[in-house]
């Protein structure tokens, strides 16, 4: 039989309230990651913040080259979207005229000679 208030709901949902709400305050959740960092035994504290602080290391150094590789992207974007920038404005010019090379400095004159 499943107990009931006096609006005849059940309380089992109580708990899982109450739960929620207890992961949701903060101060409750500081002290949950304390004492998993620093448990009954000093030693096993001691080496889960070496633990940590390797991890930390390690995704700093990960941090780095991936900042590294991302401004280099960027940079390779950048080139990339001037490149098309300048194929794109070169499609919308007009064919120049046509030249048969240099000209000559005494030409003929035009026409049709007469003697």
């Amino acid at each position: 039989m499943l107990n009931r208030n006096k609006n005849g709901h059940s309380n089992k949902g109580l708990d899982k309230t109450a739960r929620f709400v207890w992961s949701m305050n903060p101060l409750g959740r500081i002290r949950e990651l304390t004492q998993e960092l620093y448990p009954a035994g000093t030693r096993a504290g001691a080496q889960r913040i070496e633990q940590l602080e390797r991890e930390k290391a390690g995704l700093a150094q990960d941090n780095r080259r991936l900042a590294k590789e991302h401004q280099g992207l960027e940079e390779e974007v950048k080139k990339l979207r001037k490149e098309l920038e300048t194929a794109q404005r070169a499609t919308r010019r007009q064919a120049a005229s046509f030249s048969r090379g240099t000209l000559k400095s005494h030409p003929k004159t035009p026409g049709h000679r007469v003697w």
